[in-house]
């Protein structure tokens, strides 16, 4: 599976391609919106990890032109801003998840595979 991650801070970044890269994730790592664009145009993802606060084209409009240009994968969006008008925000621009920082990896793990998997969500948790 190839994960496009999309995030400003350095030290997270490292710290997520190190852990998924370990658990077999093929993740290639952007540091603002524009290349992220640039990366999609030559390349197919299974998930992008989508930061809200990003420098040349922040995560909410990104989202809406990637889902405005018909990609369809499931993208999780990591935010230090916790409020709920934000994540609805990105919900409405055709986010799938979102999660505030800072997060334990086993739940962000947890979220990477239940939108790499749907199908194996129990429906009783939902």
């Amino acid at each position: 599976m190839k994960i496009l991650l999309v995030e400003n801070d350095f030290y997270i970044s490292e710290l997520l391609i190190e852990v998924l890269t370990e658990r077999n994730f093929i993740v290639e790592a952007v540091f603002n919106g524009l290349a992220s664009l640039q990366f999609m145009k030559k390349h197919d993802y299974d998930l992008i990890i989508l930061n809200v606060v990003l420098p040349k084209l922040a995560g909410i409009p990104l989202c809406r032109q990637l889902r405005a240009e018909g990609y369809n994968m499931p993208i999780l969006f990591l935010s230090s801003i916790d409020t709920p008008k934000l994540a609805a925000s990105a919900e409405e621009a055709g986010g799938n998840d979102y999660m505030v920082k800072p997060f334990k990896i086993n739940t962000l793990l947890s979220h990477i595979n239940n939108l790499l998997n749907p199908h194996l969500l129990n429906p009783h948790w939902i």
